[in-house]
């Protein structure tokens, strides 16, 4: 009896792992690429927190090809960038959108930091990211879906900033569903570069 409740048990430890994989939603190489330019950012500004406004230059960073300095390999422009895409087609430059948001950026003292983590604000934009995500239907997160995490959170100066160019939410996302169609072989949508 003991033997078939333990069996049954690790049954359902099994199932619980295998949907936990499913329910895992992947960075693609260009978000990962964002994170570390984000945190680039927040220790050049000599603080010790991301924000929305560091993810949001992130993602401009690597639409403009830097490169992270803890990356060994190089720019990742594998193709069309689809943040930049959006951006692009809502009639917006990086430019803009980096000269707009430097005039809100905070600035720390003379220390550099050791640790450096995320804001309630920025913890909330990965998670709208996510929301997206799923909600659209697609496996992986790519910079499309940061940007609609970036917008849906409005309260950050990321948002702010996009807002003031003309970009919300409502259009983005029309833009991303428009660039990424539902693939023919899978519920699921394609995953963007």
């Amino acid at each position: 009896m003991s033997e078939m409740r333990k069996e049954e048990s690790q049954l359902r430890e099994e199932q619980k792992s295998e949907q936990a994989k499913e329910n895992t939603l992947g960075f693609t190489k260009k978000v990962r690429i964002v994170l570390q330019l984000a945190q680039e950012e927040a220790m050049h500004r000599q603080l010790y927190y991301i924000d929305t406004e560091h993810l949001l230059l992130g993602l401009i960073n690597e639409i403009e090809g830097v490169v992270p300095q803890t990356s060994p390999d190089g720019p990742v422009h594998d193709g069309e960038d689809v943040a930049d895409k959006i951006f692009c087609n809502l009639g917006v430059k990086t430019q803009q959108i980096r000269t707009e948001l430097e005039q809100r950026i905070n600035h720390g003292k003379i220390i550099k930091p050791k640790k450096i983590g995320l804001t309630p604000g920025a913890k909330k934009v990965i998670e709208l990211t996510v929301y997206e995500t799923r909600n659209l239907g697609y496996q992986y997160i790519g910079t499309g879906h940061l940007v609609l995490g970036l917008l849906r959170e409005k309260k950050g100066k990321a948002a702010v900033t996009l807002k003031r160019l003309g970009i919300d939410l409502k259009k983005a996302r029309a833009q991303l569903v428009q660039m990424l169609p539902i693939s023919s072989s899978s519920p699921k949508r394609n995953r963007d570069r």
